[in-house]
């Protein structure tokens, strides 16, 4: 078996993709408001699409990008915190494994160097593709497509130039006129520039500043009647301040020259432009039908205007154009200021949802957000400094200096600098194959201060202190303990770290040993005290999985979220969470089975199917115990509930029953985190007011209710199907209480009721972390979990 690593800047490209999406968002719902006004009047609809268009020229400056300044790359080798499972390829006839995730991208210990000099190659390749900015080279394909966008528009001004270079003043006095008759019914201060073209061009107008009119050569011997309804439409223009707010459109496309959706709302605003003007001329009486009729011989008879020109009767829409200008019943006329201010209340509101998520992609928390009480923080980097030292010998030299520079940076306190330092350490633990294994080394006890920082920046003392407190009495001395989440992982190796030997135990997570280079900062950090997973044992868990998953796809019998394409020839490609999650799952098992004398915990965030029965409920958390259970006995559910409810209690109020209704936990959800109604509310108002510290507990009661969810599918007799589903549904309940923002959690409850058929239960749930999930710019994410865990 070879494993190939293939170079990617996923973690640059997110803020553009994240930047897309939200302008994609904020035009969908402008598509949904405009769907609504669908009878309405035109200038309204117009008014909704500007309104749109103006937000996306907006969203760069809430949302900067990678370059403009530089992103943050996601910090963790194989956390699955990070996300970099998203792009996880395993290729092959159980030969080929691709990982493109960073992790992968080995020291000279893995086995890209130990089993295959193509896979070295690749490897060398991913060095001198760091060498040079991904950012720079996204900022520069942004800027060549900005580039000709702005040529294209130069050559159509020019194009309009030539017009009116050969076009004359109109001299007929009799259309004359009809133009002062057409500005005052468009309540202008003065006539525009009217021209008459040297040849049979469509009517157009163009210029918000110094607006002109061009009529086509033949105007002067049209009759009366087209003239005015002609000339009221163009004027009609120009009191609207069309050109102006085209130009702003066509800006918004320019910027935003990747996203399809911002063209079609520049192509909706355009329509509705139109529609809006004709609004304006029938309003005067005029019959509609006639004015149709002279629309579409216009349209018929005249050549197309220039594409920057405003033009009476473009191809585009002008079929809709005709069914609206001869549909009665529509309202017709200016918009409303009262609509105005509605609708630019609505913008404002949904352009704060949507730039709200920038501290995300931006570098870390803010210093600002920076909370006072880091010291715990400030003294496990000096722990972490000193073992990676310790650990590193006389190879400490032969580390890059910025994970010293950052090391000394969470020394000191100096957040600011810590943030801006740890993405270099990050992309510099896979940057160099052939003498990068001492930086890498040393960035996992790195990685392990920063997310103490990173978790206690968003908490307060008091909650992560509590959480820690919570784990620390659920694990007896002498143990092996597994964090799956942040928290879970972070905060309590930092806490054993400091522990006395009365109560220390081993501290490591499942999610990370897929990553050869953690397996060998695990088996330098504890030595012979445990025995830790081999570059074998995963070699062989990798070919292992290969083989499974081949033959569960011959079948039919794949897992949720494999996706897996059959290459042909026997090859099979297989990507994402799930294929990463199934080999961190063997090792995790070889790593249980090679230590017989030692007691597991688990703090999960991630379902591992072998794990199920010989899991218990434990407080906070949950054993491991080494035997598989027959079944959970109805003290140990009894337990479990009575160790939560204090708590629950504590942090959302003393109402939540095993009776309690889900529709009246989502309404609390509803009125508390969403709308933020306080009132009469018992809490903890810290806790639904942070979004980082609702995880803490929200999670790990996730962890518990998935559990009782599949000892209910597992279980034999009704009785113990009912018990289990009862206990699993208010363990649920209470996670969304908790956490109700968490797509990933909530998609499990969706599931356990769809298994449990309660479609209108899941819809209602599904729908109040929709909203949450909005609020914090994850609309995109949280809708593909739900979606997937309805079907």
């Amino acid at each position: 078996m070879s494993i190939e690593v293939l170079s990617d800047g996923r973690a640059a490209l997110a803020p553009w993709v994240a930047l897309a999406v939200k302008a994609a968002l904020l035009v969908a719902v402008a598509g949904l408001v405009s769907l609504a006004l669908g009878r309405a009047r035109a200038a309204t609809r117009h008014f909704v699409w500007l309104t749109a268009l103006c937000g996306v020229l907006l969203l760069p400056l809430l949302s900067p990008l990678p370059g403009l300044p530089a992103a943050r790359w996601v910090s963790g080798a194989v956390d699955l915190g990070s996300g970099w499972w998203r792009d996880f390829v395993l290729t092959g006839n159980d030969a080929v494994v691709q990982p493109t995730d960073r992790a992968s991208r080995e020291s000279p210990r893995s086995p890209a160097r130990d089993l295959a000099p193509s896979a070295r190659r690749v490897a060398q390749t991913g060095q001198a593709t760091a060498a040079w900015s991904v950012d720079g080279l996204l900022v520069g394909v942004w800027a060549a497509g900005l580039a000709i966008l702005a040529i294209r528009g130069g050559r159509r001004r020019r194009a309009l130039h030539a017009w009116r270079a050969q076009a004359v003043p109109v001299a007929d006095r009799g259309l004359a006129e009809l133009a002062d008759e057409a500005r005052r019914h468009a309540g202008l201060r003065r006539r525009p520039e009217l021209l008459r073209a040297a040849a049979d061009v469509m009517p157009m107008t163009w210029g918000w500043r110094h607006p002109v009119v061009l009529l086509p050569r033949s105007a002067e011997r049209w009759s009366a009647e087209r003239i005015r309804l002609v000339l009221r439409h163009e004027f009609a223009h120009i009191a609207r301040h069309d050109c102006l707010t085209q130009t702003l459109a066509a800006l918004a496309c320019a910027l935003h020259w990747f996203n399809p959706l911002v063209w079609m709302a520049a192509a909706a605003m355009r329509t509705e432009r139109e529609l809006a003007c004709d609004d304006s001329v029938l309003a005067a009486g005029i019959r509609p039908s006639t004015y149709a009729g002279h629309l579409l011989e216009i349209a018929r008879r005249f050549q197309q205007a220039p594409p920057a020109a405003v033009a009476i009767a473009r191809a585009s829409g002008f079929e809709r154009r005709l069914r609206a200008v001869l549909e009665g019943g529509r309202s017709r006329g200016p918009m409303r200021a009262l609509t105005a201010v509605r609708v630019l209340a609505g913008a404002g509101a949904v352009l704060v949802l949507l730039g709200g998520s920038r501290g995300a992609s931006a570098g870390g928390p803010s210093p600002e957000a920076v909370p006072e009480g880091l010291t715990p923080a400030k003294d496990f980097f000096t722990n972490r400094e000193r073992l990676a030292r310790t650990l590193l010998g006389d190879r400490e030299d032969r580390v890059d200096p910025t994970v010293w520079q950052a090391f000394q940076a969470g020394v000191a306190g100096d957040w600011p600098a810590l943030t801006k330092l740890y993405p270099a350490v990050d992309r510099l633990t896979w940057a160099n194959p052939d003498d990068g294994e001492p930086t890498r080394l040393a960035a996992h006890p790195l990685k392990e201060a920063y997310g103490v920082y990173e978790v206690r920046s968003h908490c307060p003392v008091a909650c992560a202190d509590a959480f820690t407190r919570d784990v620390l009495q659920c694990v007896p001395a002498g143990s092996v303990y597994f964090g799956g989440t942040d928290a879970g992982r972070f905060l309590i190796t930092a806490a054993v770290s400091a522990a006395g030997p009365e109560t220390r135990f081993d501290c490591l997570t499942q999610n990370a040993l897929a990553d050869l280079s953690y397996l060998d900062y695990l088996r330098r950090l504890h030595s012979q005290a445990l025995s830790v997973p081999t570059s074998k044992d995963l070699e062989q868990s990798f070919e292992d999985y290969m083989q499974d998953a081949a033959t569960r796809f011959r079948e039919g019998r794949l897992k949720p979220g494999e996706q897996v394409v059959d290459m042909g020839d026997g090859r099979i490609q297989i990507r994402g969470r799930t294929a990463v999650m199934q080999i961190n799952a063997a090792l995790a098992r070889r790593l249980f089975e090679a230590n017989p004398t030692r007691e597991f915990y688990l703090e999960e965030s991630w379902p591992i199917d072998w794990m199920s029965p010989h899991l218990s409920p434990c407080g906070l958390i949950l054993k491991l115990n080494r035997e598989p259970l027959a079944r959970l006995a109805p003290e140990v559910v009894a337990a479990d509930a009575v160790w939560w409810a204090p708590r629950v209690t504590k942090l959302i109020g003393d109402w939540l029953r095993p009776g309690t209704p889900v529709s009246e936990v989502a309404d609390f959800v509803d009125r508390v985190y969403h709308r933020r109604d306080l009132s009469g509310f018992d809490g903890d108002r810290g806790h639904v007011a942070s979004g980082g510290r609702q995880d803490l507990y929200g999670k790990p009661r996730t962890a518990i209710a998935s559990l009782y969810q599949w000892r209910m599918e597992q279980a034999t007799s009704v009785d113990e199907k009912e018990r289990m589903a009862v206990a699993a549904d208010f363990a649920y309940r209470q996670a969304f209480a908790l956490a109700p923002a968490s797509a990933e959690s909530v998609a499990r409850y969706l599931g356990f009721l769809r298994s449990q058929h309660r479609p209108a239960d899941a819809q209602r749930i599904a729908s109040s972390c929709l909203l949450l999930a909005a609020d914090q710019g994850q609309l995109e994410e949280a809708a593909g979990l739900l979606e997937a865990a309805m079907k």
